[in-house]
């Protein structure tokens, strides 16, 4: 909810330290593998990363996994969080699809990355792999066949995966090109 709208609600600050890593015990006692943080923020401040990074570490020394979930992260906030030892990020249930990064594998597993898409081009070969919308890469070998669609845009159907994605028109011509 937006801070200038009106609630009958009274923003309050990130927990101390110390009773975050006092509940985890706690839930840890209880049978707890895994302990989720969360904190209502639209985008947090470097300075509260710093202090989850600490939580996390905290958290992951009682032995336990560890969760998160903060809203919108810059890349220097998700290295911190991921250079901390987070395991899992939780979105909210509004945010739009493009901050996920999932991943598929030819055995139809699936997963989310706290990695942007940039950073998965730059660390995915160039020989294999191709972007072809502004959520998607795919192993080009895995490609079965292409077919047109509406407004420039092609389905490109994988092999082993009934479900088509949609190549957008931006990068058409390259895949194409790639395709020979």
């Amino acid at each position: 909810m937006a801070s200038e709208l009106a609630a009958d609600l009274n923003p309050e600050a990130l927990m101390p330290v110390d009773a975050v890593l006092k509940a985890a015990s706690q839930a840890k006692a209880e049978g707890a593998s895994r302990f989720c943080m969360g904190a209502a923020w639209r985008s947090p401040k470097d300075r509260d990363i710093e202090r989850v990074v600490e939580m996390v570490r905290g958290v992951k020394a009682l032995g336990m996994e560890t969760c998160v979930t903060l809203g919108m992260l810059t890349d220097k906030q998700t290295q911190a969080l991921k250079d901390g030892g987070l395991d899992y990020y939780n979105h909210n249930l509004d945010s739009s699809d493009d901050y996920y990064s999932e991943i598929i594998t030819t055995d139809k597993q699936k997963g989310l990355t706290l990695k942007s898409m940039k950073e998965w081009e730059t660390r995915l070969p160039d020989a294999y792999f191709c972007r072809i919308h502004r959520s998607t890469i795919i192993n080009m070998e895995y490609i079965d066949r292409l077919e047109e669609w509406f407004n420039y845009s092609y389905r490109v159907y994988l092999k082993g995966i009934e479900k088509p994605l949609v190549m957008s028109r931006r990068y058409v011509a390259r895949v194409k090109k790639r395709l020979g």
